[in-house]
């Protein structure tokens, strides 16, 4: 896929949209398919060529070459998916690794969604894999940061699983947990599905156990169109729902977030066809990819303030920036779009930018204040000061 897009300019694509960390899958089967005998090169030109576009890359290791795989014939699954036979295999290949990127290297995942087919092996071989990881790549690189990781479906939730782990090994060999958060993939609002709750499940476990690492969302999003067993939702929605749940994540404490994937490769005939893309499958802008340049722009150095006290479906969520602040303010469906009256101290005049990233400059009133409309779409205030807030309606 890297091979017929890069070359038609997606990484640049994705620079411009506002991203500057990418993730990609990194296979060690492929990496070092025979014992001993690297292919430094499978990898490098995709690294290189993000670099180049301005995008540090975060790989995630994962994908045991067979000639190490505890699979047997006859074993479900993958012989990829299963335990080393020989740890200290694993051990020298995540060495190896880190020291041939090192130079720009800052973080790195372990394995894809541990808790689902991509691992056989059990939770406490997972801590293993984890711990002798970090470790071998402390050892090449000091100040590497390590991400361990699970997803969340309708069927697993990952706080199971990272009890298991930390049962089988509570010690301090990762730096970032995280979450694929699938249960956005919804036809209702996000607001009212379980995606929030397992948000909240998610960082309880982490201020109860782990209360010195990052939480971060390392895959999440949603499907313009319908696919295998999700929901699309339409290009409109997605485009509403991206910047919502951005904000709705970084406010519940996520230092991170992934939207996946960048763009939707393959065409909806075909089985492995991704609608969730900002890109469509001819590399054509979704709505979505302007609705994210919006809210990158805006959040990009942002840190959460506070929650404004808005009624009903409605939500404002205020944070600060080298600026100022920005306010975010919308409603969940469109029976709650509303006017709201903002005040405003220390200024005259304030910039609000629209979901679609067009900005407007609204003039206060005496007592520094002013109405704007909520709806479906996100908007963002910017400002001095953090506002008071009246509803209208």
């Amino acid at each position: 896929m890297l091979a017929d897009i890069v070359p038609r300019g997606f990484y640049e694509n994705m620079a411009q949209v506002g991203a500057r960390w990418g993730t990609i899958d990194t296979w060690w089967k492929e990496l070092e398919p025979e014992k001993g005998k690297y292919n430094w090169a499978y990898y490098d030109k995709w690294f290189n060529e993000a670099l180049k576009a301005g995008i540090t890359p975060i790989p995630h290791l994962y994908a045991i070459p067979q000639w190490t795989s505890s699979w047997k014939p006859g074993d479900p699954g993958d012989s990829w998916t299963y335990p080393p036979i020989d740890w200290d295999q694993w051990e020298r290949f995540v060495y190896d690794f880190v020291n041939h990127y090192k130079d720009w290297l800052i973080y790195l995942r372990i394995w894809n969604e541990p808790n689902l087919e991509y691992w056989h092996g059990t939770p406490a071989e997972y801590a293993k894999l984890a711990k002798i990881a970090y470790q071998a790549a402390r050892r090449a690189k000091p100040d590497i940061k390590i991400i361990i990781e699970a997803a969340a479906t309708w069927e697993k939730n990952p706080v199971d699983f990272f009890d298991a782990v930390y049962k089988a090994d509570d010690s301090s060999y990762y730096d970032i947990i995280a979450i694929h958060n699938y249960r956005f993939n919804d036809a209702n609002f996000p607001e009212k599905t379980q995606f929030l709750p397992t948000y909240d499940r998610f960082i309880e476990w982490r201020n109860k156990n782990k209360p010195n690492v990052e939480a971060w969302d390392t895959e999440f999003a949603c499907m313009a169109d319908n696919w295998v067993w999700f929901i699309g939702v339409g290009e409109k929605h997605q485009a509403q729902w991206l910047g919502r749940t951005h904000v709705l994540g970084f406010a519940k404490g996520l230092k991170k977030m992934f939207w996946f994937p960048g763009y939707s490769w393959g065409v909806p005939e075909e089985p492995y066809y991704n609608p969730a893309g900002l890109l469509r499958a001819d590399l054509t802008p979704r709505p979505a990819y302007v609705a994210y340049h919006t809210m990158a722009s805006a959040l990009s150095w942002a840190k959460y303030e506070r929650a404004l006290l808005l009624p009903g479906d409605r939500y404002g969520v205020v944070f600060k920036i080298p600026e100022g602040y920005v306010t975010t303010l919308w409603s969940v469906d469109a029976n709650s779009a509303c006017p709201v009256k903002l005040r405003f101290e220390q200024q005259q005049k304030i910039s609000v930018v629209d979901i679609m990233g067009r900005t407007s400059e609204k003039a206060l009133g005496s007592k520094g204040e002013m109405t704007v409309d909520i709806s479906e779409d996100i908007i963002y205030v910017y400002s001095k000061t953090v506002p008071d807030v009246n509803v209208s309606r």
